[in-house]
């Protein structure tokens, strides 16, 4: 027996009852399909990539990242290639008002260019490790920047901001820093000495755009 129907915009045509036929699936349930699609998979993906993230950070040690652009940023008040990095020469990592870590900015940078700076890592102070701690950044000119992070056990934080706090404002950045109260981040040697100087350098720089 033969069945005629007819779709709407389509011609009349026979069908035979044992033709299986096609349903048509609505525009806007396909679009709901691909965009549920879509958001799992982007949940998935961000879920793993902080996973991987914290697992990479030891438990009792907080993490400061400094991206390789920043510090390849030229700094236009400076002799042409100035950069960030070569300007402030080397970060002396404070917590809690007190010295813990130096890195010099040019020697440690890992193979994608960025920075990783391990603060409460074994052979530091105890102080270094105390939660919910200041830490502060000093460079070789003596300046103290003006963005500070918080120490949390088992995370890691962005430095970016090199900006120095303005002159006049209290900082502990002219005590000399020994080989007796930093190491350098990754070795459980001793540290690196550094001398800062006696005075403070202005530091009026603008970032090329």
């Amino acid at each position: 027996m033969l069945n005629s129907w007819r779709r709407p915009g389509l011609g009349k045509r026979t069908l035979n009852e044992n033709e299986p036929t096609l349903v048509s699936v609505p525009e806007w349930r396909r679009h709901m399909v691909n965009f549920l699609l879509g958001l799992t998979i982007s949940s998935l993906a961000f879920f793993c990539l902080v996973s991987n993230r914290a697992s990479a950070v030891e438990p009792d040690e907080f993490e400061v990242l400094i991206r390789g652009e920043t510090l390849d940023t030229r700094v236009t008040s400076q002799p042409p290639g100035q950069t960030l990095g070569s300007f402030n020469g080397a970060l002396i990592v404070r917590v809690g008002g007190e010295p813990c870590v130096t890195v010099d900015l040019a020697s440690a940078r890992n193979t994608t260019g960025d920075v990783v700076i391990r603060v409460g890592a074994p052979g530091q102070p105890t102080h270094c490790s105390v939660e919910g701690s200041a830490v502060t950044f000093c460079n070789s000119r003596s300046q103290e920047f003006f963005q500070q992070l918080v120490f949390a056990r088992g995370t890691q934080d962005v430095l970016y901001n090199f900006v120095p706090v303005p002159p006049g404002r209290s900082s502990s950045c002219a005590t000399t820093v020994t080989a007796s109260n930093v190491r350098p981040p990754d070795t459980g040697d001793g540290g690196i000495r550094l001398t800062l100087p006696e005075q403070n350098e202005p530091y009026q720089a603008v970032l090329a755009r």
